[in-house]
């Protein structure tokens, strides 16, 4: 009923816009490349030193057919990455595989030829976070896989693959992963915080989960907020007094003030202990932060509701609505306010308008149903349910309830 990233249990999956981390190939001063045409790879190049800058790729481009340099050639396959040119970011980085692999072919030190391996895994996982972003999970798994074989204890690529394979729901997997990520840098808050997201979906244990975020937030996050949110959500209704210190604690890390999140959190705490005004006070903060965040527009209009105030509960929608007009969440509830003040009609209709747009959405289509049944259309009420069933089997079981409720009032 609240902010949408906490729905479902608060089993979200939070992660940054680059959800997996690249590696970049570390140089090293013991390492240097035996053929002449090319350097030792470069240092750490951190994603905000890269441009779009198509002059400075074109120069890439030409010191790399006139050298051949590994450092260019890593630099060039980022700068394509950067500006979405995914194809030629993977042909860049298969050159560079291709001279590691021409470099084993050379006889070399034992030392030598393991530091070779671990370039070669380095490559290789970097070609596996290009298909990543290409949403192309498959081909990225696989170049983990084999990455994963030359260096089994590389934890970003321990990290990654989990990532994968939490997006593809094959959470078990996922977990495996994380915990022997975290086996080799237990510190790494990201790679724990997604693990604690991985469990409480597969395992539903709300004490593991607990643990491990606590385990989060007792490291130094810097700016990663998420996991004091979660944890303050987890312990919302059974310790509400230590989930607004930890809430406050939040808000002392949003040092910039720019995130909405640390009020989001806040207000839900004092929304489930029925301190419904001061959480609208706190919604209403985050929205003189941001005038464009719907979600605290849309959460008073709940508050508003609860507390029967339906033409300011309308109001708030309506906000919603102007700011994010494809809201369904927000259409459904006004649609409901609607009714409740006796403009069944006009719910309906627009109910109707929102299903033609979004016929896949269960959530907006059981709510139409339902709509339809309060105002006794039966049959169309009937035909809404079926033809969902039949276009979208796989989410049947959505329209069971609405279902019930014909069957009883047919009766």
């Amino acid at each position: 009923m609240f902010p949408r990233v906490w729905y479902q249990n608060f089993s979200r999956i939070a992660l940054p816009r680059s959800i997996i981390p690249r590696i970049t190939i570390p140089s090293s001063n013991q390492w240097m490349w035996k053929r002449e045409t090319v350097q030792h790879f470069s240092k750490f190049f951190s994603p905000c030193f890269y441009s779009t800058n198509q002059e400075e790729i074109s120069n890439i481009q030409t010191a790399q057919e006139e050298s051949q340099d590994a450092a260019y050639l890593e630099k060039l396959a980022f700068q394509y990455m950067d500006n979405g040119q995914y194809d030629k970011a993977v042909s860049v980085l298969e050159t560079v595989l291709g001279i590691i692999r021409e470099e084993e072919l050379v006889p070399a030190k034992q030392e030598e030829k393991a530091e070779l391996l671990k370039l070669k895994a380095t490559v290789l996982g970097n070609i596996g976070f290009v298909y990543s972003q290409m949403q192309d999970y498959d081909s990225s798994m696989q170049f983990y896989i084999e990455a994963l074989k030359l260096d089994p204890h590389n934890y970003i690529l321990l990290s990654n693959a989990g990532v994968l394979f939490h997006q593809n729901s094959k959470l078990r997997e996922a977990i495996a992963m994380y915990e022997q990520a975290l086996q080799i840098q237990p510190e790494d808050s990201m790679i724990r915080y997604r693990y604690a997201q991985a469990l409480i979906q597969e395992t539903k244990n709300a004490e593991k989960y607990e643990e491990q975020l606590r385990l989060c937030v007792a490291t130094d996050l810097d700016n990663f907020i998420e996991p004091y949110g979660d944890l303050a959500i987890a312990l919302a209704r059974n310790n509400p007094d230590e989930a607004l210190q930890i809430a406050q604690e939040m808000q002392a890390k949003n040092k910039d003030k720019k995130s909405v999140l640390p009020y989001h959190v806040k207000a839900y705490i004092l929304a489930v202990n029925e301190r419904y005004d001061e959480a609208v006070e706190v919604y209403s903060e985050a929205i003189e932060i941001n005038p464009q965040d719907f979600e605290s527009y849309f959460n008073i209009a709940l508050l508003k509701e609860k507390q029967n105030d339906l033409d300011t509960a309308l109001q708030f929608v309506a906000m919603t609505l102007e700011l994010n007009p494809e809201n369904t969440n927000a259409v459904s509830v006004l649609s409901r306010l609607l009714e409740k003040i006796g403009r069944e009609d006009e719910a309906e209709a627009m109910l109707k308008q929102y299903a033609e747009k979004h016929p896949k959405n269960g959530y907006l289509i059981t709510h139409l149903a339902a709509t339809l049944i309060r105002l006794k259309k039966f049959d169309e009420a009937q035909e809404l349910i079926d033809d969902f069933n039949s276009k979208y089997p796989e989410m049947s079981e959505l329209m069971k309830p609405v279902q019930d409720v014909l069957n009883a009032n047919r009766e």
